[in-house]
């Protein structure tokens, strides 16, 4: 043993003006030697504190040896010591987050199992669904293990029930997407309907929460026209005009409630029907929040904009040459576009919207654009797409609180979605 370095690193602890986050890891590392009870827990947090610095966003293999490093640091403490306040699944989290960074998926998974077992095994000391049964629905729905996932979702579901409490509104939207995924539609209704009553029963005067209502219904009547229930779909999208036309003259607050993370994250749901990947390749968990994706499935779904944007952009003279043959395919890349940008801009948001109208205006005005062409051809697509952009471009505009154009957006798709354009 080193005393000096040991002196050394002790004295680092105490000079809070010099320590940051690299020395403070050096000290305990050096201090580890010592004593592994005192330093291995300080060590194993200081070690995924680090992992989440800018300097090594482009660098998940060197993160995956930090949470690796986390978890020999714990291995010699006893187990009371590791899963003090959390400490063990803190680690084993950032551990599978990292696993999938760099591919590793099924390893991940088994981790996410891992901690579903020990959330489990504790679970008789805390009220509500047990630890790690969220990422573990998480985890199968990017596995595209539709029916294990809405299993999932149902029990957290059910958990925050039994312990009275109420239900994250991103579990239930996550537990109808994946019933539906899985062939389930009443399964699906059946969640949607419980979710639309209590955000009914929350949204006051509120205009985020009214916001988030809005939002529900508008889901829950694409998922209604998608299975050629019409009348129910146009009794949804008439509440939700209803809703609009309150917030339209309303002077409250438009933000808050995270509604504009919620608006992103059934965007994403909404264009699903759009993507089509491969048996077992990862997708995004639909339903839940973008910040909660697995880091592979979130860095693939953005880093697909850019090629995206240039498809777009080669589409654009085709379609105007010979719009017969290649409108309708502009019209769905423009869509997955700006899902993807609404996606990034609704997850950053957080109760704000900061720039989001600037950033984002030019795409949904595109779409509505392109939609308009393709209606006037008398596509068969056409007046579902019509509907389908202004209804994307009036709930962008309620994001940001733009109320009054977003009235006149939804206002015009239920017609444009009903009736055949004229030449």
């Amino acid at each position: 043993m080193d005393h000096d370095a040991v002196l050394h690193a002790k004295v680092l602890l105490l000079d809070v003006h010099r320590l940051d986050l690299a020395r403070e890891v050096q000290a305990y590392r050096t201090l580890l030697e010592v004593n592994p009870a005192a330093y291995g827990p300080k060590l194993a947090r200081a070690l995924v504190r680090t992992t989440h610095g800018a300097a090594l966003r482009e660098l998940p293999g060197v993160r995956l040896e930090l949470t690796e490093e986390a978890l020999t640091a714990l291995a010699g403490l006893s187990e009371a010591d590791r899963l003090r306040d959390g400490l063990l699944p803190h680690v084993l989290d950032a551990h599978q987050r990292e696993l999938c960074a760099v591919g590793r998926r099924p390893e991940a998974l088994a981790v996410r199992a891992r901690l579903l077992a020990m959330g489990r095994s504790a679970a008789g000391a805390q009220d509500g669904p047990p630890g790690g049964l969220a990422g573990w629905a998480d985890g199968l729905a990017e596995e595209q293990r539709h029916r294990e996932a809405a299993e999932a979702y149902a029990e957290i579901v059910r958990c925050d029930r039994t312990a009275d409490r109420p239900e994250n509104p991103a579990t239930v939207i996550a537990l109808a997407a994946q019933w539906e995924a899985a062939g389930r539609l009443d399964a699906a209704l059946d969640a949607l309907d419980v979710l639309v009553d209590r955000q009914r029963a929350e949204a006051g005067p509120w205009p985020g929460a009214m916001s988030c209502l809005l939002y529900t219904l508008l889901h829950r009547a694409r998922l209604l026209d998608a299975h050629g229930r019409a009348g129910q779909a146009a009794a949804a999208r008439a509440e939700a005009l209803g809703l609009l036309t309150h917030l339209s003259g309303s002077r409250g607050n438009p933000f808050g409630f995270r509604q504009a993370e919620y608006w992103a994250t059934l965007l994403a749901l909404s264009g699903r029907p759009d993507e089509h990947p491969a048996p077992g390749e990862p997708v995004p968990p639909y339903g839940r929040p973008p910040r909660t994706w697995s880091p592979d499935v979130r860095e693939r779904f953005r880093a697909e904009r850019a090629s995206l944007a240039a498809e777009v952009e080669a589409l654009l003279p085709l379609a105007g040459a010979d719009p017969d043959t290649h409108l309708a395919a502009l019209v769905t890349r423009q869509r997955r576009l700006l899902v993807r940008a609404g996606v990034d801009a609704g997850a950053e948001a957080g109760n704000g919207t900061g720039r989001m109208l600037d950033e984002l205006l030019p795409l949904f005005d595109r779409a509505v654009a392109l939609a308009r062409r393709l209606h006037a051809l008398d596509h068969p697509g056409g007046p579902a797409a019509l509907a389908r952009a202004l209804t994307d471009r009036a709930t962008m505009f309620t994001a940001v609180g733009q109320y009054g154009y977003a009235l006149a957006d939804l206002r015009q798709a239920p017609a444009a979605g009903a009736q055949p354009a004229a030449r």
